[in-house]
């Protein structure tokens, strides 16, 4: 029984959350380009003959890690409030529903800081 005022069609989301995962996790998405980035980082790192340079990069990735980590962490709440939502909504019970809804946005966002910040 479906909830009235609300339509969704939980196959549709569950196939747009299956993709959205995959993005996040599979080997083309965010974590195959950070772990793609880190390997680019530890080779620039190794090719410098400069120890501030090194260390320079050192600092860069670790900071920029975080918020890699930040976008996957906001992103998977996201998908996980979504789900559940679905859940509820399948099970016919509005409040729940609602409130699994609203704790997707729970997860802080990311912080992404601008180049020389």
């Amino acid at each position: 029984m479906a909830l009235k005022g609300w339509d969704i069609e939980p196959h549709g989301v569950a196939d747009v959350l299956g993709k959205v995962t995959h993005q996040v996790a599979g080997g083309e998405g965010l974590a195959g380009e950070a772990r793609r980035f880190g390997n680019n980082v530890k080779g620039a790192a190794e090719a410098t003959q400069s120890k501030i340079i090194t260390h320079a990069l050192g600092e860069f990735f670790n900071d920029y890690s975080r918020t890699l980590l930040g976008m996957g962490a906001k992103t998977f709440s996201c998908v996980t409030g979504a789900s559940k939502a679905t859940k509820a909504y399948l099970l016919a019970d509005r409040e729940m529903a609602e409130q699994a809804q609203q704790s997707a946005i729970h997860a802080p966002a990311p912080r992404i800081k601008a180049v020389g910040q």
